[in-house]
């Protein structure tokens, strides 16, 4: 007999929802991290009972660096929460913003 083991998320559940963003060199990334530790006021489906946002150096080029942005939300729109996530990060950076 073969044993499984099944996990299904309960409705209302949080998740984890990583949001991958590539940035200048002269973007600082402390100046990344407060604009990271702003989401758990932003992003939809955050409240107390969820881990704070978090964020994650991924890789360093010549010209750029990456970064992860994790975040939990009830919310299951992940469309949703990686759009509030990018405007929020974005609107902090100087001359980052689309349109801006």
């Amino acid at each position: 007999m073969l044993n499984a083991l099944s996990l299904h998320q309960l409705p209302g559940g949080a998740r984890a929802v990583r949001v991958r963003m590539t940035f200048p060199q002269s973007i600082p990334v402390t100046t990344v991290e407060a604009a990271v530790a702003e989401l758990a006021d932003i992003v939809p489906g955050m409240g107390k009972s969820v881990p704070r946002p978090r964020f994650e150096l991924s890789d360093i080029s010549e010209k750029t660096w990456d970064g992860a942005i994790v975040v939990w939300s009830t919310i299951y729109d992940e469309g949703r929460i990686r759009d509030s996530v990018l405007r929020s990060v974005l609107a902090k950076l100087p001359n980052a913003a689309p349109g801006g």
